[in-house]
């Protein structure tokens, strides 16, 4: 790659070597003398050796001096350069110095809009960016990386299209000493990878050492055949090149290197100096097609670009959408009317159903059609509330710079000033109003609130996933969409089966386990057409589906219901599953990590709304009996009715401090399974269905049910071929999770010895006793059982992720010890011991202190009250309020009952942060000594303080437990007074609860003694009301008496 350059040659057509006084006065400060407009209109350096076309072509095909042309372009022309680069299989790069990403994002974005097409790489320098999660930084269509500086200036960060394949070179990156960088290749197959990096220079720091790391890494580079571009703000000045030792051995350097510096004139231009310090190089100058700098207005240096003759990998992704805008509901109907659905019905369940998906399809296609999404709407879809009126106005603005602002003229600067105050008015005012509204209609949607929140504050998850560009299984590489789902499909469907190679073969009875025996069958019962028009109508469009949209179902619901349940009934039947209603569209998330392993994407299927329905109706029957015959493991907390979280967390807090008041020590393991949904074993789940008394008929529904099940992988417009699943259970179902809860509800029965607490595949043993070394021996017994039943069930212990924490009093001695899962071929795994384990979103301390838990609520709420500062100049304090309660008050509220009892010391970390989060909403001043109290402004909104908060929870679960709607496992939480003795006491109430003795803080801490206090001070009129009201009524309660105090 590297040239040899004569550099006589070379910088003598350079437009800033050799220039003479007045050349030289002209280009870097006495041109404030004359305008800007007549500078940059003048008779370019070149012209002289590019006086004829016959001459410029020459120079194109033979030497580097027409590619160093740059010119002043436009914001329209630049954009026409780009779109012309796309066209011809070209890319095109752009860097902006933009002093404070957060600040000028929106002027970026204002860029964006309005340019015909938008450059593959964005570098930016001066990001002043300081924490890495920060928000407000993100531009759909584009992957964000970034490295900081260590000061409030600084920074750099390369806005990279999705489309294209790369990965970060971070062992090029040149950072300390006031030099920030950040490096990017972009893999290619048949053709040299391109290295591009982003530079920023302080200007105060030392030259020297940027030089000397530069010129290894760019010898390096040459070495191994790499396209190099370097893009930045150097802050050294090229038009100095004669009269400045630095510039000129830096320049030097970089042509005898063999790159060539593509901008040559001014790019940072004020009232009195003109500067070249927004740099772009490149080894490969005779592939640049063009090269400018542009005359954009978001800051005073102005950007500047290049276009490469030169193909990428780009993996381009077509969008589709429903066209619901010229939707007529009558027509639909009519339509339906003439389609008599019952005729399409026959013996054959596959058929039947497929008839009817089919007739259905056709109609729906009909009038709401599938149609390719633009690109000019996909951009404008990513800032609706700009009308085609402010776009003209923005492109006006960019106009106007150049014409007014530019010339220097007072008057014109003036207008134009005035212009673009008025216009950034404008589009905040309609922000605001299209956010407001939006929020007002969408008040009852988390899902689409979320998005909403998320445009504001430009999350990355608000502009979508990345695109998978590039995949490597089995040391191969795999790129294009096809190829590329057709991998991760084949690894999601193999993930399971491979794992559960991997363990021993055993020839024992799996239900072996199972203590009770079951005569009781379950059996179906027909399907009424009212069970089916109900769930049809009770269908959440706002949730994905396949196939046909859930408006068009919905509207269809009296023409389909019927139909419906006929080939639901024959299906119970035959018991046979049409095949079209086991198939699962996949679509890969990713779980963070490198972008190329398959591991690093969790799948997450979306089924057929028939599919829902028909498996509603399914586990409404399914579920009756279970329940019934109280089959499920009562502290199995996960998937079920009435059942949570925050329950799971206060019944294991209960059991740790009552071992901690009775002076135990409390071994916790917190197990942690492999991929368990996926590596379900069918035959092992059948046998135990049919051993829970799911048996004939029904049995044989849910071997079709498991069987021939199909899954693709989406990747935008893209799917994949379907495969059959191996094992495991259909994610995304609804009755997925249940028989998977069948699936390990005997695993408890293992053990005979150990507490058991499961939240789905989450479970966790514990076991107490008086000494350690006792409670060692106990462990590793019990748990060499668990790993038996875990290899009988085909399940995986993950042993990297299982760890372990020993519970007790803070003054309770210590000691090192030891617990290991044992294998059946004799080896073990040792487990390692944890400090604070993270829990179901809960941080869980060895002494029950929250310490952990309570710095964590206090970073989240954190990160949401910068969310919430952004958010507050675009809605009303109403809508903010709305907001705190999905940002700030799950943060505080989450399991509440289990930490919100520690000291006060720690509850006022989070009040502060509440208090700051009110004070936000009000524009109150938030810090020194004239800070707003904070309390008037909680009750102005009727918020409650965070001690209110942790009452509020006290008194929903302590009134639940009165009107004995908690689960079972609550069942000895409480006891009443009067149940315990007849004396007549303040205790003995009626609804009052007996006060019984604890020996520590920590038992005090409990919910079952906290509750008694607070529960005996509540009216008995607020006692008595039902369970839909009382959490109404309560919280007004607390909040008349804060408000009174």
């Amino acid at each position: 790659m590297h040239m040899s350059i004569n550099h006589n040659n070379v910088l003598s057509e350079l437009p800033f070597y050799n220039l003479d006084n007045y050349e030289f006065l002209r280009i870097t400060g006495g041109w404030v003398h004359h305008s800007y407009h007549s500078l940059t209109e003048s008779n370019d350096l070149f012209q002289d050796i590019i006086a004829s076309p016959e001459k410029e072509r020459e120079l194109q095909e033979n030497s580097y001096n027409s590619y160093i042309q740059s010119k002043y372009y436009t914001v329209k022309q630049t954009g026409n350069f780009f779109y012309q680069a796309n066209k011809y299989h070209g890319f095109s790069m752009m860097h902006f110095n933009i002093r404070s990403l957060q600040k000028k994002l929106t002027s970026l974005n204002d860029f964006i809009l309005t340019v015909k097409e938008t450059p593959e790489i964005i570098a930016i320098s001066e990001t002043k960016l300081q924490d890495e999660n920060i928000y407000n930084i993100s531009i759909p269509g584009y992957v964000f990386l970034n490295t900081n500086s260590p000061t409030r200036a600084g920074g750099v960060g390369l806005y990279i299209s999705k489309e294209l394949t790369f990965i970060r070179r971070r062992d090029l990156e040149i950072t300390g000493d006031g030099i920030e960088s950040c490096w990017v290749e972009i893999t290619r197959e048949k053709e040299k990878n391109i290295v591009i990096g982003c530079i920023y220079r302080h200007p105060a720091s030392d030259c020297a050492k940027l030089h000397n790391a530069l010129k290894e890494q760019l010898s390096n580079l040459n070495n191994k055949s790499k396209e190099v571009f370097v893009l930045g703000d150097i802050n050294i000045n090229f038009l100095n090149y004669n009269r400045d030792n630095k510039t000129s051995d830096y320049l030097d350097m970089l042509l005898d290197l063999g790159y060539m510096p593509l901008i040559t004139k001014a790019t940072r231009i004020t009232d009195h100096t003109a500067t070249l310090i927004d740099h772009i190089y490149t080894n490969v100058p005779q592939k640049i097609t063009k090269a400018g700098i542009c005359l954009a207005d978001i800051t005073d240096h102005l950007p500047v670009y290049c276009t490469v003759r030169n193909r990428l990998p780009l993996c381009q992704e077509t969008k589709y959408f429903r066209d619901f805008s010229h939707f007529d509901k009558h027509l639909f109907l009519n339509d339906l009317e003439n389609i008599d659905f019952n005729q399409l019905i026959n013996e054959d369940v596959n058929k039947s159903i497929n008839n009817v998906i089919n007739a259905l399809q056709t109609v729906s296609d009909k009038h709401a059609p599938v149609k390719k999404l633009s690109s000019k709407k996909i951009k404008q879809s990513t800032k609706p509330w700009l009308s085609d009126s402010i776009l003209k106005s923005i492109k006006r603005r960019q106009q106007l710079f150049k014409t007014h602002f530019l010339s220097k003229d007072f008057t014109k600067v003036k207008f134009y000033k005035a212009y673009n105050n008025k216009l950034n008015r404008l589009k905040d005012l309609a922000k605001k109003r299209y956010f407001q509204e939006q929020f007002k209609l969408n008040s009852e949607n988390l899902k689409t609130t979320w998005k909403l929140i998320g445009m504001i504050v430009n999350s990355k998850r608000s502009c979508g996933q990345p695109l998978v560009t590039k995949l490597i299984h089995n040391n191969r590489s795999y790129t294009g969409k096809a190829s590329i789902a057709h991998q991760l499909n084949t690894h999601f469907i193999n993930v399971g089966h491979e794992l559960a190679d991997k363990l021993p073969i055993t020839n024992e009875n799996v239900n072996q386990y199972i203590k009770r025996s079951f005569r009781d069958s379950f059996t179906f019962r027909s399907i009424l057409v009212h069970e089916v028009y109900d769930l049809i109508m009770g269908i959440n469009l706002n949730k994905s589906t396949i196939g046909i949209p859930k408006k068009c179902i919905k509207l269809a619901s009296n023409h389909i219901s019927e139909c419906l349940t006929s080939i639901f009934n024959q299906s119970l039947q035959q018991g046979v599953v049409p095949d079209i209603l086991k198939i699962s569209k996949v679509t890969p998330i990713d779980k963070g990590g490198e972008t190329t392993d398959p591991a690093n994407y969790r799948p997450i299927s979306t089924l057929s709304t028939f599919t829902q329905i028909f498996e509603q109706c399914i586990y409404n029957q399914l579920i009756n009996y279970i329940e019934k015959h109280k089959i499920i493991f009562q502290f199995q907390f996960g998937f079920r009715k009435g059942h949570s979280t925050a329950q799971a967390i206060t019944e294991i807090t209960n059991t740790l401090r009552k071992a901690i008041d009775d002076n135990l020590y409390t071994r916790g393991v917190f197990l942690d399974f492999s991929n368990a949904f996926d590596t379900v074993n069918h035959t092992i789940l059948l046998s135990k269905l049919e051993a829970y008394g799911i048996r004939g008929i029904p049995l044989t529904w849910f071997h079709s049910y498991l069987s021939n099940r199909k899954q693709y992988v989406a990747l935008g417009d893209v799917k994949s071929s379907e495969q059959t699943m191996l094992c495991g259970i259909p994610q995304g179902s609804t009755l997925g999770p249940l028989l998977f809860l069948l699936y390990i509800n005997d695993l408890p029965n293992c053990s005979e010895k150990l507490c058991f607490k499961i939240f789905a595949d989450d479970t966790n043993v514990f076991a107490s006793a008086r000494d350690l070394k006792s409670l060692e021996r106990l462990m590793n017994s019990e748990l060499a059982k668990i790993k038996k039943w875990c290899d009988i069930n085909k399940l995986s212990i993950n042993m990297a992720k299982t760890n372990f924490m020993i519970i007790k009093s803070a003054r309770k001695r210590d000691m090192e010890i030891s617990l290991n899962i044992s294998n059946s071929d004799g080896s073990s795994h040792v487990l390692e011991r944890k400090q604070c384990i993270k829990y179901l979103g809960v941080m869980i301390d060895e002494s029950l202190t929250w310490k952990h838990h309570i710095a964590f609520v206090c970073s989240r709420i954190s990160r949401n009250i910068g969310i919430m500062s952004k958010l507050r100049y675009y809605l009303s304090i109403q809508q903010l309020k709305q907001i705190y309660y999905n940002l700030i008050y799950p943060y505080i509220s989450y399991s509440i009952l289990a930490w919100g009892s520690v000291y006060n010391t720690h509850i006022k970390k989070i009040q502060v942060k509440q208090n700051h989060t009110v004070r936000l909403i009000f524009f109150a001043r938030t810090f020194g000594r004239e800070t707003e109290s904070a309390k008037p402004l909680l009750n102005l909104l009727d918020l409650l303080t965070v001690d209110n908060i942790y009452r509020l929870e006290i008194l929903k679960f302590s009134h639940s437990w009165h009107n004995g709607r908690l689960p079972e496992v609550f069942d000895n939480t409480f006891q009443y007074a009067r149940n315990i003795h007849r004396y007549n006491t303040r205790y003995t109430a009626k609804q009052n609860f007996y006060k019984y003795k604890v020996k520590t803080n920590v038992g005090k801490q409990s919910v079952s003694y906290m509750a008694i206090d607070i529960w005996k001070d509540l009216p008995s009129s607020l006692k008595d009301l039902s369970v839909y009201v009382f959490p109404k009524y309560i919280k007004r309660y607390l909040l008349s008496e804060q408000k009174r105090n």
